[in-house]
């Protein structure tokens, strides 16, 4: 299995989210009290970029209209979303890997899944 380098784990705080492209795919990254989960970065509404927006929980809510989407499933909890192009749905594998030089976590991804 192949896995991408996507970023530090020390790069995203508790609570806090990032937005990564691997190739032309945009991906939030949302760390939950230490537990990291990536879904596509786009709402399906206005186009916006949900890392923009804020994390609860692990509720992301899109920094337009106040769409609401769980990161550890990808799916919407509360919208204006009028339509989905598929990336939203799809939930991708994180692993966290430690480098011997600096003694840092490595988060990779892989497109895992739709749901």
């Amino acid at each position: 299995m192949s896995f991408v380098k996507v970023a530090k784990a020390g790069e995203i705080l508790a609570g806090a989210m990032k937005h990564v492209e691997i190739g032309e795919t945009e991906i939030c990254i949302a760390n939950v009290n230490g537990t990291f989960y990536a879904i596509g970065d786009r709402c399906g509404h206005e186009n916006a970029r949900l890392s923009r927006g804020s994390l609860m929980g692990t509720i992301v809510t899109c920094p337009m209209h106040a769409s609401q989407f769980d990161v550890t499933s990808g799916k919407m909890m509360s919208g204006p979303v009028l339509e989905l192009d598929g990336l939203l749905g799809t939930v991708y594998r994180l692993s966290r890997k430690g480098e011997r030089k600096g003694g840092a976590d490595v988060l990779r991804g892989l497109p895992m899944s739709s749901a």
